[in-house]
């Protein structure tokens, strides 16, 4: 039995499941009970074939992410989340900076849908961001991503291309517990907004967060050229003075049928 089948079939049974989401799909969760959702089941075995994967156990993941990571499956992966859940009794006090290093450098050939800092709610109450870290070597080993979330505190050292990408969303806060692992840069927010995403439509940019952080728009935001399919902007945050005027008359929002929403 190879690293990661071991640590699995190591696990309460209430920590390993599988998930229908949809008609086409079966998500192995990990940290996540079967009786979360209606179509959950317990998972025994790992089915050789998965391709999607939720690791929702914060920090006390990382032995499992790392096997998962040295393992055949992150070639055929095409749905990720590495976060946390209101299963864990440790919210708020995760870091997930080594689960994110823990794969930084694998190959994601098929990924389509990554969520990183993701904390899945199961019932009604608050919830947390935590430090990503360094998300750039990932980004760059996943060239067919089309959804991307960030949820939490993270680094980016450079621009990328995101040829497939069709839907981002940035937030680095949890409005209503106000546990946060603090703000991004001014220059990760460049490096990210100055990528060239040719198939995105939809971008949700909330920078909100306690403490505020004053922010600049890179001038190439502004013009769009980077964002040629971009159709619908949430915005949310505290900007410098003049930013959020000087974006709401940009050429990028001034497309046709371009829908503008900021919340201040």
């Amino acid at each position: 039995m190879d690293q990661l089948a071991t640590l699995i079939s190591a696990l309460p049974a209430e920590q390993r499941s599988y998930h229908s989401y949809t008609a086409k799909s079966r998500t192995c969760s990990f940290g996540i009970p079967s009786s979360a959702t209606e179509s959950g089941q317990p998972l025994l075995t790992l089915p050789s074939d998965c391709s999607d994967f939720e690791f929702a156990m914060g920090e006390q993941g990382l032995a499992l992410v790392r096997a998962y990571a040295a393992s055949a499956f992150p070639a055929q992966t095409e749905n990720l989340l590495i976060g946390d859940s209101s299963y864990n009794p440790q919210m708020g006090r995760q870091d997930l900076r080594p689960l994110i290093d823990a794969i930084k450098h694998t190959p994601f050939p098929k990924l389509k849908q990554l969520y990183l800092g993701e904390y899945l709610l199961f019932v009604n109450g608050p919830g947390a961001t935590c430090p990503l870290g360094d998300v750039t070597p990932i980004l760059q080993h996943a060239p067919q991503l089309a959804e991307l979330s960030l949820v939490g505190n993270f680094s980016l050292s450079q621009a990328l291309n995101f040829p497939e990408l069709t839907e981002l969303d940035i937030q680095l806060d949890d409005c209503n517990s106000n546990i946060n692992g603090g703000p991004i840069s001014n220059d990760t927010l460049a490096a990210l907004l100055s990528s060239p995403m040719p198939k995105l439509t939809t971008l949700c940019l909330d920078l909100e967060i306690d403490p505020a952080v004053e922010y600049n728009l890179p001038t190439c935001f502004f013009q769009g050229d980077l964002l040629p399919a971009l159709s619908r902007l949430e915005i949310a945050g505290q900007f410098a003075e003049g930013e959020v005027e000087r974006l709401a008359t940009s050429p990028l929002c001034r497309r046709d049928g371009f829908k503008l929403f900021i919340d201040d």
